[in-house]
């Protein structure tokens, strides 16, 4: 005859697998609602980026000539030997919601956008390089920047 009796390290292999089971339904739980989280706050840096990007344009679209000045990156342009491109960037370091988001539109009206994370990089690294001589020496140069040619954004 059988003891139906169970042994006292069965309560507690029991209590463990409870124990471990729940663990794995919480970390689950918790993933999946972290992953909703990052989902949505994913959305929120996208609106503001087309938003963003939207102004550029509208911004670019009338940036005159940038005159004489001193350097060649400078605030809202870039000025090389031959000829110049102007820029708007929003940058995280700005604050939250900011994107990190940049738009480049050349002097013949060619456009360019980056989600390089910029910050001040712009106004205060790059004049210490050296003046490319045109805007493909710049993007040849500096390909960490991440631009990417777009077609006119009418």
């Amino acid at each position: 005859m059988t003891d139906a009796r169970e042994r006292p390290g069965d309560q507690d292999d029991q209590l463990v697998g409870r124990v471990v089971v729940w663990s794995l339904v919480a970390l689950v739980a918790i993933l999946a609602l972290n992953g909703a989280i990052f989902a949505a706050a994913r959305w929120i840096p996208s609106t503001a980026k087309a938003n963003f990007f939207q102004d550029a344009v509208v911004e670019l679209r009338s940036a005159p000539s940038p005159g004489d000045g001193e350097g060649w990156a400078r605030e809202g342009y870039l000025v090389f030997d031959e000829g110049w491109a102007a820029y708007r960037m929003s940058s995280s370091r700005q604050g939250w919601p900011s994107p990190d988001v940049a738009v480049l539109k050349s002097h013949d009206g060619r456009w360019y956008v980056s989600e390089h994370a910029f910050g001040d990089v712009v106004v205060r690294v790059l004049p210490s390089e050296g003046s490319p001589a045109n805007l493909e020496a710049y993007l040849a140069r500096f390909p960490r920047h991440g631009w990417h040619a777009i077609e006119d954004p009418r």
